[in-house]
């Protein structure tokens, strides 16, 4: 293998490459603006279901950063080190498997608040939720060494633009991959579920008037994040095989990056809190940008000097 890869790009090409950096920008700038508002906002970030959330979005930035780093060699055909892409491969691969299980994380959270004693939901706070964090990031640091070692690991195709796998254990972590994704979804629906269905139970029992606007708005972001991550993987496996093989790999890495990308959005659609932080922070920087374009344009004063005739 060689240190440096060459590369021809045919108009087509720069095209599909621009795409990828247009859907990249689009998704990481307005998940970047949502975790600098959560994270400098110390209610808000104290509260263990943002927490994650801002940790799943760490996790998400990080593989949009690496979707994109070949991206620009791509464009104005630069050689890329070997070495380069094999770092990039496994870290977005690594933090690909962190994300799911930040979401799993996010699942369990919202059923053991609404399912569980508050004093219990206190505990579980307290001891879990670091310790299950800091081994999410290990894991994906985990899975991104095993990426880096002669067995396996994830490399740009400069003739389909795609990441895939490559080398001799490839397909069977791509099958230990398929498994653990299926089955964190899976638990993840079920925790859903049953989050919902304790808070009908509740409103039937004790006849209480419970306002389900943020419940019905937390599950339909479950179903958009899990139907599209179960699409995803048919794509991968069923579907991938009726496209041509440069489009098939072009569509599934967009759905991938999409895949990463898409929570802001859905935090801005759903999430009233996070809504108006984030209109206030655009205000606030057009507000500042209009009054520093006035003291610019404002006039100088002028000192005139009369002097006496006495």
């Amino acid at each position: 293998m060689s240190n440096e890869t060459d590369i021809t790009l045919p108009s087509e090409d720069i095209l599909r490459t621009s795409a990828y950096i247009l859907f990249v920008l689009l998704q990481f700038i307005p998940y970047t603006i949502i975790l600098r508002i959560i994270y400098t906002d110390t209610n808000t970030y104290e509260a263990t279901v943002y927490r994650i959330i801002f940790n799943l979005g760490i996790a998400d930035c990080v593989c949009l950063i690496f979707h994109c780093t070949a991206l620009p060699f791509t464009l104005w055909q630069i050689p890329m080190k070997t070495w380069i892409v094999r770092v990039c491969g496994a870290f977005l691969n690594g933090f690909a498997w962190g994300t799911d299980h930040f979401s799993l994380m996010l699942a369990f959270n919202r059923f053991i608040t609404f399912s569980l004693h508050p004093n219990t939901v206190q505990t579980i706070d307290k001891k879990s939720y670091k310790i299950w964090i800091i081994c999410a990031y290990i894991w994906a640091l985990i899975v991104a060494a095993w990426n880096l070692t002669p067995m396996s690991g994830v490399y740009y195709d400069w003739e389909s633009l795609s990441w895939g796998y490559s080398y001799e254990g490839s397909d069977y972590m791509e099958t230990v991959e398929i498994s653990i994704s299926v089955s964190q979804l899976v638990l993840a629906a079920i925790f859903y579920l049953l989050t919902i269905a304790k808070l009908l139970f509740i409103k039937s029992t004790y006849n209480t008037k419970m306002d389900f606007k943020n419940e019905i708005k937390l599950l339909i972001q479950a179903i958009i994040i899990g139907g599209f991550s179960v699409f995803v993987i048919i794509y991968w496996n069923v579907l991938y095989q009726s496209f041509d093989p440069s489009y098939a790999d072009f569509l599934g890495n967009l759905m991938w990056i999409i895949q990463n990308g898409m929570n802001p959005y859905l935090y801005l659609a759903m999430n009233p809190r996070i809504r108006k932080s984030f209109k206030e922070y655009f205000a606030d920087k057009i507000k500042r940008r209009t009054q520093q374009n006035q003291i610019i344009l404002l006039p100088r004063t002028s000192v005139v000097t009369v002097e006496s005739k006495f």
